[in-house]
């Protein structure tokens, strides 16, 4: 047991129990800087018997490169990539740079790590060790949180030690060890053993106060004090604060090594990497040498061996950058820049980008190459960051508004709702060039539909349609059809007539998918307000077009649209076109168009009477919607719920999750959502056998065709 710590150990060796039993589980340390997350950490692989170990440490300075942690996490078992589907193993090796880059799915990343740390357990229990969690970058740590979300009967035990007050860390969901400061006696205890004089109990009590018992400042401080302050006879500094203090004892003593040393443990601090080569070429540039750093290794605040430099503690790293002057800080980057070739373009572009004092589009460049090569490698949150660095490097004008759009769809991709829409609002107060100003609209309309106001949505992107009709037709048909769409969630059915025939008129014949989505619009619209043979040709028309391969491939987003054979009673080929597009979406690890294709799964199922089949469908469909912030599938989700558990007769599920609909359709302003909710009490009503109050609900207001009701369906 770790000294002050009997609770927190235990609760460790639980965790490594319970996952060498075959029951996965998660645990997230969290606390403040020097709290004694890494010594739990180091005690927790101390006491992993019998089970393998894969350990990766966040880097502040390696946030924005893509995959950087998960590769480190994964080399000890990278051989057992040939044991997953070749389509998963692709995902990783591509993520990794192992293979030629490729656009692949964010979410097929984090489905393949899963699969690899899973098949990697079947042979032995592994302990998952994340230290500095906080400063793993994004795409790393989305798909290792994922894996631990979902790992269940597996003999897997996570770690996540994370730093309070360094930003969010996805913990929804995970347990959490939340880790105060040390109790009055093991405090004492620490300090006295740590203190190079005799320190008085009065002073010690001071101390401990002070630092509210961190151990790190426990352990830190009393070397920073004379042997007169630990006496009692001279007063202690004040006011204390820990964090920074512990931070100000670290830069004094890189400061007292000598000014050769300080200056090359500021390049080694501002490098990326602990790999030994590239710092050491990039102080040959600075006339310094590795044995500059002896000192420093001496002094117990690196350490060193023949390919590796590792800090001692990552406030060490923090404070030798950050008490260096900013002239030291960019003349390090601009050294490292140049010991990097170009097999490290990534890091050597974001090297550069911290070298330079103003707009430089060189660097800008460079930035934006970066951007694009983590997009291959579906790195969406490294992109988004590389793409908006580099538009802050570019002096104005339409080529730095394309960067911020850039940046702005990145950033959705990677889930950075809020970043994107303010990226997308600081561009749109700035562009007056049409067909990029049709792109930003279009694309903050797209966001505000999945997850926002419908009104609010339709005005942006008819707005984007009008600019954009002329100057780039298929960019303006997938912001019509996103249009349509609005026009059906909030039932203005006339004037999703109106959007609809404009697509239809501008969509390319020849364009099987265009002609498809058209075809489509206008059917539904037609069928929705007047005669339906007068839609149904036109829903025929795209039920012959239809092919979920090309779909998938070109415009994943509107996969929900191959709801047609419903229109046409076709459900059993309706229920084979949705069963292929989960299967082909797994098959690719397409995670994120798999919530859209469960609930027309679902759909279908019900229509059939397989109700449990249903349920289990809309499930996993309801989990990843929350996940990928889909609010709009939640929705989906949600009715059919209450409609299953109405058929059912479960009223108190059912009048939860008609409550949450509507809940949520407040923000989303879906009417459609409100027409289903009623239906699906009126649907329990008639279970329960209340039919009078069954039929009032039916009833439709007064001003609304009937045939609106065929857009409500299940």
């Amino acid at each position: 047991m770790l000294l002050g710590r009997e609770h927190e150990s235990a609760a460790i060796e639980r965790l490594l129990e319970d996952a060498r039993s075959g029951r996965s589980r998660t645990l997230v340390i969290r606390g403040e800087a020097g709290i004694g997350k890494s010594v739990l950490l180091e005690y927790a692989i101390e006491r992993a018997e019998e089970m393998r170990v894969l350990r990766a440490r966040g880097i502040e300075s390696e946030a924005e490169l893509a995959f950087s942690g998960l590769l480190e996490l994964s080399r000890p078992i990278l051989d057992r990539l040939e044991e997953l589907p070749v389509r998963q193993a692709l995902a990783l090796r591509t993520a990794f740079a192992l293979e030629p880059a490729k656009a692949v799915d964010r979410f097929a990343i984090s489905a393949a790590t899963l699969s690899l740390i899973g098949t990697a357990a079947e042979e032995t229990p592994l302990l998952v060790a994340i230290d500095d969690a906080h400063w793993l970058d994004s795409a790393s740590l989305e798909a290792l949180v994922f894996t631990a979300r979902r790992l269940e009967a597996d003999q897997v035990a996570f770690i996540f030690a994370v730093r309070e007050g360094e930003g969010a860390f996805p913990a929804g969901g995970l347990e959490e060890l939340v880790l105060k400061g040390l109790d009055a006696d093991p405090a004492a205890t620490l300090l006295t053993s740590a203190s190079p004089a005799r320190v008085t109990p009065r002073v010690a009590q001071r101390l401990y106060a002070l630092t509210r018992g961190n151990p790190l400042a426990l352990v830190e401080l009393p070397r920073a004090l004379s042997p007169a302050q630990l006496a009692g006879t001279e007063p202690l500094e004040e006011p204390l604060q820990v964090g920074t203090r512990v931070e100000r004892v670290f830069a004094r003593r890189a400061a007292a090594l000598g000014e050769r040393s300080r200056r090359a443990l500021v390049v080694a601090a501002a490098s990326n990497s602990d790999e030994i080569e590239t710092t050491a070429k990039a102080l040959t540039l600075l006339a310094l040498d590795l044995a500059a750093l002896d000192a420093a290794e001496a002094a117990d605040l690196i350490r060193l061996d023949q390919h590796r430099l590792a800090f001692r503690h990552p406030l060490v790293r923090s404070a030798v950058y950050h008490s260096a002057a900013p002239s030291e800080r960019r003349a390090a980057h601009a050294a490292l820049a140049e010991a990097l070739t170009e097999r490290d373009a990534e890091q050597r572009a974001w090297h550069l980008a911290a070298a330079a004092l103003g707009p430089d589009e060189q660097v800008a460049a460079a930035l934006e190459r970066a951007a694009a090569a983590a997009l291959q490698r579906s790195g969406y949150a490294a992109a988004a960051a590389a793409y908006e660095r580099a538009a802050r490097l570019t002096a104005g004008g339409p080529e730095r508004l394309r960067r911020v759009y850039q940046a702005a769809d990145a950033a959705w991709l990677a889930g950075q709702t809020t970043r994107a829409l303010q990226l997308l609002d600081e561009a749109l107060d700035a562009c007056q060039e049409r067909r990029l100003r049709g792109g930003l609209l279009a694309l903050r309309g797209h966001i505000e539909h999945h997850s926002g106001n419908q009104t609010t949505a339709y005005k942006l992107l008819a707005e984007a349609g009008s600019l954009l009709e002329t100057r780039a037709r298929a960019e303006a048909v997938a912001s019509l059809t996103d249009a349509f769409e609005c026009c059906l969630w909030s039932l203005d059915l006339t004037r999703g007539l109106r959007v609809a025939r404009r697509l239809h008129a501008l969509a390319r014949p020849d364009d099987r998918v265009e002609d498809f989505l058209a075809s489509q619009a206008l059917g539904y619209a037609l069928l929705s307000t007047h005669p339906a043979e007068e839609g149904m040709p036109l829903l025929e028309h795209a039920l012959e077009l239809a092919d979920t391969r090309e779909l998938l491939q070109k415009m994943p987003r509107y996969l929900g649209w191959i709801a047609v054979p419903w229109w046409l009673d076709q459900t059993e080929r309706g229920r084979r076109m949705a069963s292929d597009i989960v299967d082909l979406a797994r098959d690719q690890n397409a995670v994120g168009v798999l919530p859209e294709g469960l609930t027309f799964v679902a759909m279908y199922a019900m229509f059939q009477g397989r109700w449990s089949g249903a349920y289990a469908a809309c499930s996993e469909a309801a989990i990843l919607a929350r996940e990928l912030g889909q609010l709009v599938q939640l929705s989906h989700c949600l009715w059919r719920f209450a409609w299953i558990e109405a058929a059912r007769g479960e009223e108190q599920a059912c009048r939860a999750h008609v409550g949450e609909l509507r809940e949520l359709n407040e923000a989303l302003d879906m009417a459609w959502n409100g027409f289903r909710a009623n239906r699906a009490v009126a649907l329990l009503d008639f279970s329960l056998g209340r039919f009078e109050a069954a039929i009032e609900r039916l009833e439709p207001p007064r001003g609304r065709s009937r045939n609106s009701d065929a857009v409500a369906r299940p």
